[in-house]
């Protein structure tokens, strides 16, 4: 490397590092955003259990109504996943660019978190489906390879396992992004990342205008790309201070332009963001997408104060550390509960019931499975440390 290419590498290295800095220190950083973390899963939680089978005297509630609505709105979170890992993920890479074990270190470090326990809960989970013949072989393949999104085109989910669709998403940006965050300059990568979030945008608008199953525009790659590329703007912006600089001064405007407008989408669909609805997609869903980068942005930045005190809170810290878990498990639980509740039982039974199976049970397995799966595994990720050229 020459002596120019030095004095640029370190110059860019220390705008990041100045970026990170401002940020506050690094244990702090982390925490909020389990925080964040804990926010999304909780959204996701609350989303699906408005889909639970209750029983008529509960559902015709004037209470329950209004909670459907809301619940059936909280989808949002896991766009919250998606800028949080697009920023994570870019700033990892920009930093490790100069790594000999750049490749090898990313993908043995996203294998060793990812993939055991993602493989127990395909295993048991498609085993038991296999077994009932509610699957095939060839989708659990599909899940397996990082293509469960994929499925939907072809309609052949598998509905227990339908929120594997978000990790083939993350995967799939795994498997490209490394190559085009090391080729390309933190401003250049910057600004690929905001050509992404439109494109994105303008794909689900043209898809909605044509008629395509509202499904296929939720679900595959390259309409739901813009979460994980406002990540990677996030990520670049201390490499770039003219455009940190102009995000500084309007971050505030762009959330309080996002929530009217996302509230005028939400009154305009009948007080719902549905993920049904082609009016969320093709409208709504780029101001989710600047509020979850809002959001991500204020955890990085906040040291104290009510925000800070609340993403510190017990509850979102727990949530926050075993969300993974929480995520793979939640969904197979969801469907041995309506399995469970019915029209048959009393109310408060049947709210037993959900409460249970639904929400204690995934938490509970989720905490076991961090000591006795996800811990394990992650004391290997010293083999894939971090080696610069001497």
């Amino acid at each position: 490397m020459n002596v120019i290419t030095d004095k640029l590498r370190s110059g860019e290295a220390k705008l990041l590092e100045k970026g990170v800095s401002r940020a506050g220190d690094n244990e702090h950083r982390l925490s909020n955003l389990d925080g964040v973390r804990g926010i999304a899963i909780g959204l996701v939680l609350i989303c699906h259990s408005a889909d639970l089978h209750w029983s008529n005297g509960l559902t015709q509630t004037f209470f329950f109504k209004a909670y459907w609505h809301i619940a059936q709105s909280l989808w949002v979170g896991v766009d919250i996943f998606f800028v949080l890992s697009g920023f994570l993920i870019t700033s990892i890479l920009i930093r490790t660019r100069e790594a000999k074990n750049y490749y090898t270190g990313f993908y043995g470090r996203r294998v060793i978190r990812i993939m055991p326990m993602f493989v127990v809960v395909l295993s048991l989970a498609g085993s038991f489906l296999l077994c009932r013949g509610q699957c095939t072989v060839w989708q659990c393949l599909a899940l397996l390879f990082s293509l469960g999104n994929w499925l939907i085109v072809f309609g052949g989910e598998i509905p227990p396992l339908g929120h594997f669709w978000t990790l083939a998403v993350e995967e799939q940006f795994y498997l490209v992004w490394p190559f085009i965050a090391r080729t390309l300059t933190p401003a250049r990568l910057l600004r690929l990342s905001l050509g992404l979030f439109a494109s994105a945008m303008l794909l689900r608008i043209l898809l909605a205008y044509a008629g395509t199953y509202v499904w296929i525009i939720f679900k595959i790659t390259p309409t739901r790309w813009d979460g994980l590329a406002l990540g990677a703007f996030l990520a670049c912006l201390p490499a770039c201070p003219h455009v940190e600089k102009w995000f500084l001064k309007s971050i505030r405007k762009i959330i309080m332009l996002s929530i009217i407008c996302l509230t005028t989408v939400f009154v305009y669909n009948g007080f719902a963001l549905y993920p049904f609805s082609k009016i969320s997609l093709a409208l709504g869903l780029p101001f989710v997408d600047l509020l979850a980068l809002g959001l991500v942005f204020g955890a990085l930045q906040v040291k104290r104060g009510p925000f800070s005190s609340v993403l510190n809170s017990h509850p979102l810290q727990w949530l926050g550390r075993y969300s993974y878990s929480i995520y793979l498990i939640h969904l197979p639980f969801f469907f041995i509960a309506n399995w469970l509740i019915g029209d048959g039982k009393t109310i408060f039974m049947n709210l037993l019931i959900s409460v249970c199976v639904y929400v204690l049970t995934p938490l509970l397995l989720a905490r076991l499975a961090w000591d006795l799966v996800e811990q394990p595994f992650m004391k290997l990720r010293y083999k894939f440390k971090t080696v610069y050229p001497d």
